[in-house]
């Protein structure tokens, strides 16, 4: 287990001096470090995301009640027995209201794979670019971390829980919620649909009824319709699509 740990932040590493050296390149001939890819306007509206918050809240509490959590306990093992149950219904809501949603959205507001930022012919350049930008990251954000703990006692109630339980059945549902659940329900759900969402009000293209309630009618095909200006005739006539050009 250490041999594959210590080869993992040996890669890490060196993609980290890597990917900050090309970046560093590309920056000083004056090119971007990633192309700029305009994102299609999102089909969904305000109620969509209440239906999915109150989807995912939902689905929780029933897992919860459905496993007998009660975090008011005083019995020690009644409590600890809660809170595994807890993280497990927690992650488990989430992870299942995911593809719910997903479903929900192609269904309701006619999305597709693309709305939902899934390109099939581009998810190997998407995995790299995640690859790299996590290399790129996570030893700064590691080691800010690992600095502030030295001054700052963490209060997050995982690692609470992890104190007072530290069992290996514990740490490996706190990991899994930690490392697999958190960042799926985090892009998803704030990256994907919440920021989306504001996306669209940025554009001033929507009315208010379509924000709220969202609108089947413009997907990817229809990017380019909200976004530009049809061409205006010019005074005398011969510029823009209403010209003509010779005798009648």
């Amino acid at each position: 287990m250490k041999e594959l740990l210590a080869i993992f932040i040996g890669l890490t590493l060196s993609l980290f001096l890597f990917g900050w050296i090309y970046a560093g390149a590309k920056r000083a001939k004056g090119q971007p470090i990633l192309e700029y890819a305009p994102r299609p306007p999102v089909p969904w509206g305000l109620i969509h995301l209440f239906v999915f918050g109150f989807l995912m809240i939902g689905i929780q509490s029933f897992l919860a009640s459905y496993w007998g959590v009660d975090l008011k306990s005083e019995d020690a093992d009644v409590l600890g027995a809660s809170q595994e149950n807890m993280l497990f219904a927690s992650g488990a809501s989430r992870l299942l209201t995911v593809p719910i949603i997903f479903g929900a959205i192609m269904l309701m507001s006619r999305g597709t794979l693309t709305d939902l930022g899934i390109v099939p012919r581009k998810i190997h350049r998407d995995v790299l670019v995640g690859v790299s930008a996590f290399a790129m990251i996570a030893p700064i954000v590691f080691g800010l971390q690992l600095l502030l703990t030295k001054f700052f006692k963490s209060q997050h109630p995982l690692i609470e829980w992890l104190t007072e339980r530290p069992t290996m059945f514990f740490l490996y549902m706190v990991a899994f919620s930690a490392v697999v659940v958190a960042p799926i329900a985090e892009e998803v759900l704030f990256r994907l649909l919440l920021q989306g969402w504001f996306e669209k009000i940025a554009l001033r293209k929507f009315s208010g009824r379509e924000l709220v309630f969202g609108q089947s009618e413009v997907g990817l095909n229809d990017f380019s319709a909200p976004l530009t200006e049809p061409k205006k005739d010019s005074a005398d006539g011969k510029d823009g699509p209403n010209a003509t050009h010779g005798k009648e």
